[in-house]
């Protein structure tokens, strides 16, 4: 008898996993029926009885050999293991999905507290997000955010898009500041991660033109390109890290741009009831600010691995200007309409220039983020000093004078310096970094 139990346990169970659910279930009810009398095995039909019927969305069938299955183990004497874990979390998924939260969360802490005490156990990380969205919704906030920084730290598979709306709810309710921060990050680092390991289809490359490289100019053009190829080839981690930067720029846009429409319906909801419907540059202007950061970090990127190093800090300069140009405005809003009225008089562009300094801006920031400010004035100090403004010592380090037989002195400069790539690598990442710090101050939940 025992071996007839065991050929159409191994039937039932081979069907279902080729996904011959009515083979499976005619198997499985066969060995129920032979094994009447012994509980464990009745349990392990039952079991996957049960499991048959959720698949194949039965719940009411599901719950009915649940109710069998749990009389059967209790006759057994079996006790809370993975299988009952496993049969708590389908449970509790099913009263989830009816709004039954109370027996939903009953069944998931069953469930956890098995996975609490071991680790192998599989849906454990599933058990732990499913439990935490109960309790958000039964506005237990403060609970349900550590179990989804656990869920975070267990399954590095995650749902960044889930994971980000289930916080979003939680955080807007709770005072976790810490904890809401360093979760946000780990959505958003996880987020980069995953868009460094996407590969995009390269742009197709177009055929030069006649007598391309042939003159100086294009020629010049030509070389360009050559060492920024070799410098990419050559760059190594520190290339990598550029990568990097750009992908948290790329991956905080999208976020960015979502809560500036945000906020702009939300206020053009109260301009209409002002009746006043026209949309300010204020709306959107960090997220243009962002852009523009982000694009004059590649435009750089692509002069200083040409081995155009003083001219890359030139861009530099205003990729990191962007970003202080966003403090502004962000932190003192009333600034916005000088900014776009700054040609409408002389006065008014004096005005500008004086509130846009990059001295004023910098006092301003360093009464809100005192080492941001310090570090984003060291990186400003150094662009200007190693070419972003036009100074004696740049000058004489691209220069080389000197003196041919007859007396006469020759100089040249030199444009091209693919030996000094590993300058810009390094400041380039300063930039990028104290860049996208600058915009995670102002927007922590969108910026990575």
């Amino acid at each position: 008898m025992a071996q007839e139990i065991e050929k159409y346990i191994l039937k039932g169970v081979k069907a279902f996993d080729e996904g011959h659910f009515k083979a499976a279930e005619s198997a499985l009810k066969i060995a129920l029926k032979l094994a009447k009398g012994q509980p464990k095995q009745e349990a392990f039909c039952l079991f996957k009885l049960a499991m048959l019927a959720l698949h194949r969305k039965r719940h009411s069938t599901a719950m009915r050999a649940l109710d069998l299955w749990q009389k059967a183990r209790d006759s057994a004497g079996l006790g809370e293991d993975q299988d009952w874990a496993t049969i708590q979390y389908c449970l509790g998924t099913i009263h989830y999905k009816h709004q039954r939260l109370p027996e939903a969360e009953q069944c998931f802490r069953n469930a956890l507290r098995v996975g609490d005490k071991d680790a192998s156990f599989e849906k454990l990380p599933d058990v732990v997000y499913s439990l935490a969205l109960v309790l958000i919704q039964l506005e237990c906030f403060d609970e349900a955010i550590p179990l989804m920084e656990r869920y975070i730290k267990k399954s590095p598979s995650f749902d960044t898009n889930a994971v980000r709306e289930i916080l979003t709810l939680a955080l807007r309710n709770s005072e976790q500041a810490q904890t809401k921060r360093a979760l946000i990050k780990s959505v958003l680092a996880k987020e980069t991660a995953e868009l460094l390991e996407t590969p995009c289809n390269p742009p197709q490359r177009v055929d030069v033109p006649a007598g391309w490289g042939t003159d100086r100019f294009t020629e010049f053009l030509q070389l360009s390109e050559n060492n920024l190829v070799s410098s990419i080839a050559l760059g190594g981690n520190s290339f990598g890290s550029l990568k990097e930067l750009d992908a948290r720029f790329r991956v905080s846009y999208p976020k960015l741009r979502e809560y500036v429409m945000e906020r702009m319906f939300h206020r053009s909801q109260a301009d209409q009831m002002a009746q006043q419907s026209a949309v300010v540059l204020s709306d959107w202007i960090e997220a243009f600010f962002f852009a523009r950061c982000h694009s004059s970090f590649l435009g750089a990127a692509q002069l200083g691995l040409s081995g155009l190093i003083p001219e890359s800090f030139m861009v530099l300069r205003g990729s990191l200007e962007n970003a202080m140009y966003a403090y502004r405005v962000y932190s003192s809003p009333d600034l916005v309409d000088v900014w776009e009225k700054r040609k409408q008089s002389p006065s008014d562009l004096k005005r500008c220039k004086d509130k846009f300094s990059i001295k004023n801006i910098g006092e301003s920031m360093a009464t809100r983020y005192s080492k941001l400010s310090e570090d984003c004035a060291a990186v400003y100090d150094y662009l200007i000093e190693e070419g972003a403004h036009p100074n004696p010592a740049v000058f004489a380090s691209h220069a080389e004078s000197t003196r041919t037989e007859q007396g006469d002195h020759i100089l040249r400069v030199s444009y091209l310096h693919p030996e000094r790539v590993d300058l810009f690598l390094e400041t380039a990442h300063k930039v990028g970094d104290i860049s996208l710090r600058i915009f995670a101050e102002l927007f922590p939940d969108q910026v990575a």
